[in-house]
Formats: structure tokens, sequence, C-alpha cells
């Protein structure tokens, strides 16, 4: 039913910014799983994909593609690749810290909650300490 009602539109270029590599990735997965019929395979995906870099990401895939890389092999090889070459070092790290420092302040209850769900998810912590009734981190400032 969802593929039938619509169609996503493609995702804008990417540039090879580290900020936006996670929304780039999640707009492709929903742009081909609208479309399964059009990226059945690993190959029709991965073409989907490449077709959208530009500029520092273009330049990164271009020597793979030459060499015929394995890091073409698979869409999970790609997308790991994609995330060590345009994700910050320390990343995760940075992300851990933020979330033990984060207090909600003047802002809304939402824009808190934005920053806490993004930061967590950064973290690739399990559930349980994210969890209010298990965790310190959460409180009202």
């Amino acid at each position: 039913l969802f593929r039938s009602m619509f169609r996503l539109a493609i995702p804008e270029k990417y540039s090879g910014d580290p900020k936006s590599l996670r929304p780039f990735l999640n707009q492709c997965r929903l742009h081909i799983t609208s479309q399964l019929e059009a990226y059945p395979n690993d190959r029709t995906k991965l073409a989907f994909i490449i077709f959208l870099l530009k500029d520092k990401a273009l330049n990164w895939v271009s020597p793979l593609l030459d060499q015929n890389s394995t890091t073409l092999n698979t869409h999970h090889n790609f997308v790991r690749g994609l995330h060590l070459a345009f994700k910050p070092p320390g990343h995760r790290q940075q992300a851990e810290h933020a979330l033990l420092e984060i207090q909600q302040g003047s802002r809304s209850v939402c824009d808190y909650a934005i920053e806490f769900r993004t930061l967590a998810s950064d973290t690739h912590w399990t559930q349980e300490p994210l969890d209010v009734e298990n965790s310190a981190i959460l409180y009202f400032s």
C-alpha cells in the first residue's frame, strides 16, 4: 500500500558534509524502500546512491569505482565506507559527552527531546541507560 500511494522525491546530492550524512542516507533508504521494484539488488541501490554524490563525496568514490573496490560489493559495505570517510573522528565520544552534559535550559521540552534522541542514537548506547527511570542523564535545569 505504501509503495502504491506515492513516489518520494529524489534526495539532494551529498557533498561530503558530515552533518548531512545521516539525513542523506535516511532519505536514500526511504526513496529506495518506496520503489523496491526499481532497486531490486545492491548494485542498483549503489548506483542510485553514487549518482547522488558530488564534490568530496564523489571524489571519494571515484577511485573505488576505478579499482572495482570491495567497498562496492554490497550496500552495507558502501554505507559503512561512507560512515568511515565522512563521520568525524571521535564522533561517538563527542555525542556521549554532549549527552552527559545536556540541559533543557529555556528551550521547549520538544527541542530538548529531539537533541537528546539525536545524541543518544549517535552514542550507540543500549536503551537501558537512556530510560528516564534508570538514568541520571535526564533532569530539569
